[in-house]
């Protein structure tokens, strides 16, 4: 799965919508910057499972939910490890 970069705050640095990866300043636009996902959590690896399984046959339709799901998913049961702060 692809990166989808988005414009931050800071000039020619990109933040993938997905798995949070930031860019170094760049003079490549967001198009033309191909990175992998990194996997989250239950609904990123079951959405790789799938398109590779299908072999790219299952394509996302829009307004299908399958985006919801799969964020949802990833806050379900998600690969991160929280640290707590210290009091």
């Amino acid at each position: 799965m692809r990166c989808e970069f988005q414009a931050t705050n800071v000039p020619r640095v990109f933040r993938c919508r997905r798995c949070g990866f930031r860019t170094a300043p760049t003079r490549f636009p967001p198009e033309k910057i191909r990175k992998d996902c990194e996997v989250r959590g239950l609904g990123d690896l079951l959405a790789w499972l799938i398109a590779t399984v299908s072999f790219g046959r299952l394509r996302l339709r829009r307004n299908c939910g399958c985006r919801q799901r799969r964020d949802w998913l990833n806050r379900l049961w998600s690969w991160r490890i929280v640290r707590k702060r210290k009091k």
